[in-house]
């Protein structure tokens, strides 16, 4: 509950929103992660881009009649929210397209379209075929008040592989600010979390008075195994 909530407190804080309208987009935060990724000879395990507005209930309205002709979709409700997600899987391109809108039954919380995309594998097809999705999304669903959040995850079967990554995204990403957590999650997990900024990236949040747009979670095992997830400007997944 604390990370939730920690979370959405960095979201309201970020600044400098995604403003890819109108010009053909052709490296940005996911593909840097990957490059640097294959450049430490490490395999993606997954990857996910996620963008999030607010909008206006009618304009919302209109996606999900949009949506229903050609995703596969679901419908759900509570006490505080409808929801309806939308689903399309590219099997030859290797990526899972989600989108959700999310209408809040408390008018004093706005209406959101979340969209994600995500694979669990990366290559040159991959990277130009994420590219397109990405930028036919920008144009169709979402304005440049839209936020974005791009994560990787590495599995390597040594600690010294992981940290050669995460030293190689330090020195490429010329990353400042740089603040560092341990936690010992359980017997046999330790975690360390990694906070820090780099110029490279537009997007940013502020704590205690300094710029974060990078978010290293490092999990040991003691099987050996370790877990890489880099995200920007903050991890909204489980890792």
């Amino acid at each position: 509950m604390r990370k939730i909530a920690f979370i959405f407190i960095l979201i309201l804080c970020m600044t400098n929103q995604v403003s890819a309208h109108n010009k053909l987009i052709t490296q940005d935060e996911m593909t840097n992660l990957a490059d640097l990724t294959i450049e430490s000879n490490l395999e993606i395990d997954k990857w996910q881009v996620t963008f999030k507005e607010n909008m206006p209930k009618d304009r919302l309205l209109g996606f999900i009649k949009q949506f229903k002709d050609s995703y596969i979709d679901s419908y759900s409700e509570d006490e505080n929210i409808i929801k309806y997600t939308f689903r399309n899987v590219q099997k030859n391109a290797g990526i899972v397209e989600n989108y959700s809108i999310v209408i809040p039954k408390n008018s004093n919380y706005k209406p959101e379209l979340i969209s994600v995309i995500s694979g669990d594998n990366w290559s040159e097809a991959v990277k130009s075929r994420y590219l397109e999705l990405q930028e036919s999304i920008l144009q169709q669903y979402f304005t440049n008040r839209s936020t974005k959040f791009a994560c990787l995850t590495t599995v390597s079967d040594g600690i010294i592989k992981g940290v050669y990554l995460v030293d190689l995204l330090k020195e490429k990403l010329q990353i400042q600010h740089i603040s560092t957590q341990t936690d010992n999650v359980e017997e046999s997990m330790n975690k360390k979390v990694i906070y820090g900024y780099t110029p490279s990236w537009q997007q940013k949040f502020t704590i205690l008075g300094n710029p974060v747009n990078v978010n290293i979670a490092i999990t040991n095992t003691t099987n050996g195994e370790t877990k890489v997830t880099v995200g920007t400007p903050i991890l909204i997944t489980e890792y």
